[in-house]
């Protein structure tokens, strides 16, 4: 099952008919990645997307849709990962992250050691952000469990990760409305890092093991 988060009224908005709804009620600081280990539970196909997700490609000529995502989920069944992201060229998502997040290498070395996982890698071929994401028990059973989970439990203890990220520049400017959601959820009027640490985990856990991976779209 494929799920699309939205938060507010606003963001129900951006829904695509076709994939299955999920109101974030219970918003914190790990935003989808949060909703991925609630409501995971051993689906044959599963993968949980943004209210706003825009993928410009197309896969055979075909559009992407929920109904066209099918189709060419279907056609590869042997495939066990895909993600949607044709259109990054970075060698490493995670030091190109520095860039716009200032000090997330050091946290994400320091939750890849606290999930015994070594080294940031040097290269990342194989690159998948969280909710760009569809793959099979296999993975998720795997993933969620020696990776995500673990990296969390880390990040929870990290008073630096609590700092802005900088994201809302990078962006739009937080509204009033905005702020006071994040303050009562996570107690932080801003963007914290812990998402854009989570978001790059799958990368990390392919660059570790082995499953058959594609990208479509």
């Amino acid at each position: 099952m494929i799920y699309q988060i939205y938060f507010d009224a606003e963001s129900k908005k951006n829904l695509t008919e076709g994939f299955t709804p999920y109101y974030n009620e219970n918003l914190n600081e790990f935003f989808e990645n949060q909703v991925i280990v609630d409501l995971y539970k051993g689906q044959d196909i599963f993968g949980v997307l943004s209210h706003d997700i825009d993928v410009p490609f197309k896969e055979n000529g075909l559009k992407f849709t929920p109904e066209n995502l099918n189709k060419v989920i279907e056609s590869y069944p042997d495939v066990e990962v895909f993600s949607f992201q044709k259109r990054r060229q970075q060698n490493n998502i995670v030091t190109q992250a520095e860039r716009y997040h200032k000090g997330i290498v050091k946290m994400f070395e320091k939750v890849l050691e606290y999930c015994e996982f070594g080294a940031l890698p040097a290269d990342l071929p194989q690159i998948v952000l969280f909710n760009y994401l569809i793959a099979r028990p296999r993975f998720w059973d795997r993933y969620i469990n020696e990776l995500l989970k673990p990296a969390m439990e880390c990040l929870k203890e990290m008073p630096e990760a609590y700092a802005d990220s900088g994201y809302a520049r990078l962006t739009r400017a937080m509204s009033d409305e905005k702020k006071k959601r994040f303050k009562d959820a996570f107690d932080c009027e801003w963007y914290p890092y812990h998402p854009f640490i989570c978001e790059r985990l799958p990368s990390i856990f392919l660059r570790k093991h082995k499953f058959n991976f594609t990208h479509i779209f």
